[in-house]
């Protein structure tokens, strides 16, 4: 698994979107690479986690490697099951396995930096709006999946965080057939998109905040 950096530069580097986009359509679930690193973020808020990785206890520097391995085995195994791979498949799925490894541990280290904190993996801006737009409504998805993964709905989330919940939700609902690539439209998602990361952190340390209080092991003993 690769570890990022903490500028942007390695942050953005280390995950091909194109490249994950494309491996993904393997997967039985079929998701893009954004509905993917939404997934990915909704695991990491709820510590959710699969195989022999326990669920973190505390949001701590000593914690963040077993925070990060255990959220991308329990995305591998939800996107990329052993059962996934067919003839002549297999380095592909291997391969996928590697880059979502990877996109967990961009994900994680992005939710540690002081400065620049989560950025949404999207298409390049190069890209038709319509693509773009299509993406973000992917990740606000993957986001509501893996928190559901995490066992997390609106239910269990209150004040700031349960109105961005509700937020983030409405998005998912938005009709996306009609854009084009206006300068107005442009603006319009630039605004989403910067809406969905600050709904995600405030999801993100609602979750994360009981955890940071509540006692180590040691502390038990």
């Amino acid at each position: 698994m690769q570890t990022p950096d903490s500028n942007s530069d390695s942050l953005d580097a280390a995950v091909d979107y194109q490249e994950l986009d494309q491996l993904l359509q393997l997967s039985p679930l079929a998701p893009g690479a954004a509905e993917a690193q939404g997934i990915c973020f909704g695991l990491l808020a709820t510590g959710a986690t699969s195989g022999a990785v326990s669920a973190a206890v505390a949001d701590t520097d000593s914690d963040r490697p077993n925070r990060a391995q255990g959220a991308a085995q329990r995305l591998v195994s939800e996107l990329l099951p052993e059962t996934a791979a067919e003839d002549g498949q297999a380095s592909q799925i291997a391969r996928a396995r590697i880059l979502l490894q990877d996109l967990t541990a961009m994900t994680c280290a992005q939710l540690d930096a002081p400065v620049l904190g989560l950025q949404l993996l999207l298409p390049a801006e190069d890209r038709p709006l319509r693509e773009r737009a299509i993406a973000a409504n992917g990740w606000t998805r993957g986001l509501l999946f893996g928190l559901a993964l995490g066992g997390i709905d609106a239910g269990g989330l209150q004040g700031e965080a349960r109105e961005a919940f509700d937020d983030l939700l409405e998005i998912t609902r938005m009709d996306l057939d009609d854009l084009d690539d206006g300068p107005e439209n442009e603006e319009a998602l630039t605004e989403i998109v910067e809406f969905i990361r600050v709904a995600a952190m405030l999801v993100h340390e609602a979750l994360a905040a009981p955890r940071r209080h509540a006692p180590t092991p040691k502390e038990l003993h």
